[in-house]
């Protein structure tokens, strides 16, 4: 990336973590009320934070593979 490129990443980067940020919510709220019908509310309340807490584990789990350093400059 040079220093043209820079916002485009920036912008990139920032509209791909609003789309994941909704597409969270998306999913907590729609499995929220699917499950509050089949079980009951004091069972869908623990199952949902569940799937949270597995995301968030899944994110800390994968967050080691990015990388550490930027990139050396090609200039």
């Amino acid at each position: 990336m040079n220093e043209q490129q820079a916002g485009s990443v920036s912008g990139t980067l920032n509209a791909l973590q609003q789309v994941a940020d909704a597409a969270g919510a998306a999913l907590v709220s729609t499995m929220f009320p699917a499950l509050a019908t089949d079980t009951g509310d004091t069972d869908a309340a623990p199952l949902s934070l569940t799937v949270i807490a597995v995301r968030l584990a899944l994110a800390a789990a994968i967050t080691p593979l990015l990388p550490r350093h930027a990139a050396a400059d090609a200039h």
